[in-house]
């Protein structure tokens, strides 16, 4: 997809917090009010789970959701480990967004 150059990985806060959630049967499914999140170009994408998370039979688009923002933070040093190692979001789960609520770099 794109090169590792062109991506920046950031915590992302969203103080109100984030559910993400089956449809279907009103399960939360991840919830935390910091995300890890992945800018390319003019694109935000936030990181989901990978392998995706299962609900009622169907794989679900949820992000990687963090109530503590030092597992946040790690787990986008893990991001980034894996844009150096890979050199390129291809391995990655990336859900786009239309914007970013508030960011720290990590």
């Amino acid at each position: 997809m794109d090169s590792r150059e062109d991506a920046v990985v950031s915590v992302v806060h969203h103080p109100a917090g984030i559910n993400a959630g089956c449809a279907r049967c009103r399960t939360i499914i991840s919830s935390g009010t910091f995300a890890i999140g992945v800018q390319v170009g003019n694109h935000n994408y936030l990181v989901g789970h990978n392998p995706p998370k299962q609900c009622c039979g169907e794989e679900k688009k949820v992000p990687l959701l963090y109530d503590d923002e030092v597992l946040a933070a790690f787990g986008a040093q893990g991001i980034m480990d894996t844009l150096g190692r890979d050199g390129s979001t291809t391995n990655l789960r990336l859900y786009e967004v239309a914007q970013f609520i508030s960011t720290a770099v990590h």
